[in-house]
């Protein structure tokens, strides 16, 4: 046995531990005896150990031994359990047989289910194949009676129950094809009713072929298959019959009341029409003629209706009796239209056949008589339509709906004719309108008008409108404000119905101008831009409205006066502030907006004009009269010179004879002062004017001159004369007329002549014209002017030192 070092050591005793790395015989005799000394202390204690073992383990085992005992007798016990429970796994294993069994009977008796509903599907899936043939073969007694079997067993199989997709997915597709077939049906009964009637704008067909009272039960029968509304008939062809209904009240309104056809009918082989030709020649005759010709118009299409196609029956469904009844489609037609149809004849018919021209009260008696025996007509043709009650509410208001037309007409007629240019540019001089004034000379709204207006002409007896152009719209115009107003005087008693009429006119004629007055300036606006003279005929218009305001209020003060001592009743009018207005009622308060937005439309214009002279100005020539004399500068400023008085020429020639004569000579003058007073302003901020320079701007300004004989020249003798002496008198006394003129309307145009002479004068001649500040010059000059015009003319010598020190 291989002992270790270690081992050796730890059997040692400490002071011999030592010896063991000292490997000597001593040493190694001396650890052997140590060692066997030390084996025999051990097998000592080894035995000792052993008998005391044996008394202390002796009591346990005998514990051990019960312990086993109890061991055994859990055994046992373990054992009778096992049994039973042997005996209750023999039982359970019986029970659960059973229940198998249990499960198995449940499983057939599903499958049965299962069985009969494929054959239910089965079956319903050949009834709806049925249904679609039938359906494409239009044989529409068989779809009925298919239908009726698939809703019979739709209505009674739980799996059509919910509406949320069933789990068996052969269901949701009958479902849905069910669903599309019965669509299908409805969408080709819906196709034979259009085979069958067909209307377009200006006829309807029907195709008597196939109309018969068999085939009519044979798709009316579906009535009570389709989803009804609550309360209501259901007809299979509703909504085919409301299309119709729509498209026959609009045929007749448009080719009847609204307009004047001819009606015709005629058959090819077995289709019938009625044709709706517009009439190449309209036979004018009187209101109630025309209304009667109107509703037997009427009539005949509703007996071709009737006798084609609408006297045949249909079976109706109504929800509420749960049964199926049999009515006349001349009937169920009334229920569509009757309400419409009543509005159309009283709110459309009645009104398009009042005349515009003047009410009469027999029209009441007439219409009434005719509409009822329109009603009786309808009646017998099975078209139920209840027109008495309305037709006694349209007869009872009628001259106000005459009024109501008649001022809707005024409206229009004056809206049409401010947007005609034609009656625009067309000009009518109001020399032959002129009135007498004189009984209007102390108001003191005329007044204020004279002073916004200085050009019209007034004495102390009479008081006139001044010559001048105006469009002939202005001119019916006003004839359009006197003819409703003399209607308006005419009908004017104390009953209700007619204050309402009264009132109505006059607040429509107030209207338009109102309408005027912010139409035409807007309507024209782009154009007032490029055309001078309409702006200037647009201003007339508007003074022309205003002096007419003035006259109207006392023409009908009698009737203005009426209207506004009548007492409305407001809870039958129903105007809260009609009282109000009237009792303010006037025209006068209109002529000074009118005359203000006329001088707006025309001060626009010439402001604009002013731009385009100082554009052309300095469009050709941008230094101006600066060094004139060099270059081509004199031909540059004389073509930009000439360029405006072109221009001034042609407002001239436009203006001429359409503004008021002084008005006309004011603003052309407005004009050449525009362009006089820049030239005068330019040359008197010369510093230097050579003598070139000044006869340079001599010449170029005297073509100004030349021009002003031209703008203010007016023809004294129109036809030519053989005697040059008279000829050059005329010339003469013109020229000084023109000269007059332009003092009178040119601000600048004395203070321009003298510049001309001041260009060719010497330096005393200067002196003279100024004469210690009481010569002509000091008139129209600053006297720092004269002293820069002398400075830039003349040297500096000791004579303009003595010549400017005369000019204070």
């Amino acid at each position: 046995m291989f002992v270790s070092r270690q081992m050796i050591e730890n059997a040692l005793p400490e002071h011999l531990k030592q010896l063991v790395n000292e490997p000597s015989l001593d040493n190694l005799k001396l650890i052997a005896e140590n060692l066997k000394q030390s084996m025999h202390d051990v097998k000592s204690e080894i035995n000792e150990l052993k008998n005391s073992s044996l008394e202390l383990i002796e009591p346990e085992i005998k514990k051990t031994e019960t312990f086993i005992e109890q061991i055994n007798d859990l055994h046992k016990q373990i054992d009778d359990i096992n049994k039973e429970l042997d005996e209750q796994e023999f039982l359970l294993k019986n029970a659960s047989q059973i229940e198998e069994y249990k499960n198995i009977i449940d499983q057939i008796e599903n499958l049965n289910d299962v069985i009969k509903i494929i054959e239910f599907l089965r079956e319903f899936k050949l009834n709806l194949n049925d249904f679609k043939t039938s359906i494409d073969e239009k044989n529409f007694n068989k779809c009925f009676d298919i239908l009726n079997r698939l809703n019979e067993s739709f209505s009674k199989s739980a799996l059509f129950d919910k509406d949320e997709p069933s789990e068996i997915l052969m269901v949701n597709i009958l479902k849905e094809e069910f669903v599309v077939q019965k669509e299908r049906l409805w969408f080709e009964i819906d196709l034979e009713w259009d085979r069958l009637l067909e209307i377009k704008s200006n006829q309807i067909k029907i195709d008597r072929k196939s109309i018969n009272q068999n085939f009519m039960d044979s798709l009316s029968q579906f009535s009570r298959l389709k989803t009804p509304i609550s309360g209501r008939k259901q007809f299979v062809f509703s909504n085919r019959m409301k299309n119709f209904s729509q498209k026959f009240l609009n045929l007749i309104e448009t080719t009847i009341i609204n307009s004047n056809y001819k009606i015709e009918s005629k058959n090819d082989s077995d289709i019938f029409y009625l044709n709706f030709n517009e009439m190449a020649h309209v036979i004018e005759l009187d209101a109630i003629d025309i209304f009667s010709f109107k509703i037997n118009q009427i009539m005949e299409v509703f007996k071709f209706l009737f006798e084609n196609f609408f006297k045949l029956n249909v079976y109706v469904f109504k929800d509420e009796l749960m049964e199926q009844q049999s009515e006349c489609l001349m009937s169920i037609f009334s229920k569509f239209t009757q309400e419409n149809f009543s509005k159309l004849i009283n709110e459309k018919l009645v009104v398009n056949i009042l005349p515009l021209t003047e009410f009469s009260s027999k029209l009441n008696e007439s219409l009434t008589q005719n509409l009822i025996e329109f009603e009786q007509k309808l009646h017998k043709i099975e078209y139920n339509c209840q027109l008495n009650q309305q037709v006694r509410q349209t007869l009872d208001c009628l001259e106000e709906i005459y009024v109501r037309k008649k001022c809707k007409f005024i409206i229009e007629t004056a809206r049409n004719m401010m947007k005609d240019k034609n009656l625009i540019f067309d000009l009518v001089n109001t020399k032959d309108l002129n009135k007498s004034l004189e009984k209007f000379k102390d108001n003191r709204k005329i007044e204020e008008l004279l002073r916004l207006k200085n050009s019209i002409t007034n004495t102390n007896e009479i008081l006139s409108i001044p010559d001048f152009a105006i469009s002939k719209f202005a001119c019916q115009f006003i004839n359009l404000i006197n003819q409703t107003l003399a209607e308006a005087n005419k009908i004017c008693t104390q009953s209700p119905c007619e204050i309402k009429s009264v009132s109505l006119f006059c607040l429509v004629t107030r209207n338009l101008f109102d309408l005027y007055s912010s139409l035409v300036p807007t309507f024209y606006r782009s154009t007032l831009k490029d055309l001078p003279k309409l702006s200037a005929t647009l201003y007339n218009d508007f003074f022309y409205l205003s002096i007419n305001c003035l006259i109207l209020g006392h023409k009908y003060k009698n009737l203005i006066n009426k209207l506004k001592s009548m007492n409305l009743d407001k809870n039958e009018f129903q105007y809260i502030d009609l009282q109000d207005i009237i009792s303010n009622f006037n025209y006068v308060q209109i002529a000074p907006s009118l005359l203000v937005t006329g001088y707006e439309i025309f001060y626009n214009q010439v402001e604009n004009q002013e731009k385009n002279l100082i554009e052309f100005m300095y469009e050709d020539c941008p230094n101006g009269i600066r060094d004139i004399s060099e270059g081509e500068n004199f031909e540059m400023f004389k073509k930009s010179l000439k360029k405006c008085i072109l221009h001034l020429k042609k407002l001239s020639s436009m203006w001429k004879d359409v503004l008021e004569e002084n008005l006309f000579k004011k603003i052309i003058g407005q004009l050449i002062n525009l362009v006089i007073k820049d030239l005068v302003k330019s040359c008197l901020k010369l510093e230097d004017i050579s003598t070139n320079d000044a006869s340079f701007l001599h010449s170029a300004f005297t073509i100004m001159v030349e021009a002003i004989n031209d703008l203010y020249s007016i023809n004294l003798n129109s036809e030519s004369s053989e005697n040059l002496s008279d000829d050059l008198v005329n010339l003469s006394l013109n020229t000084n007329l023109a000269d007059l003129d332009a003092s009178k309307f040119v601000e600048c145009w004395q203070k321009f002549k003298y510049l001309l002479v001041m260009l060719k004068a010497n330096l005393q001649d200067i002196v003279d014209l100024w004469t210690d500040g009481m010569g002509p010059l000091a008139l129209h000059f600053e006297p720092e002017e004269i002293r820069n015009l002398i400075k830039a003319l003349f040297m500096n010598t000791d004579r303009r030192q003595t010549a400017l020190s005369k000019i204070k």
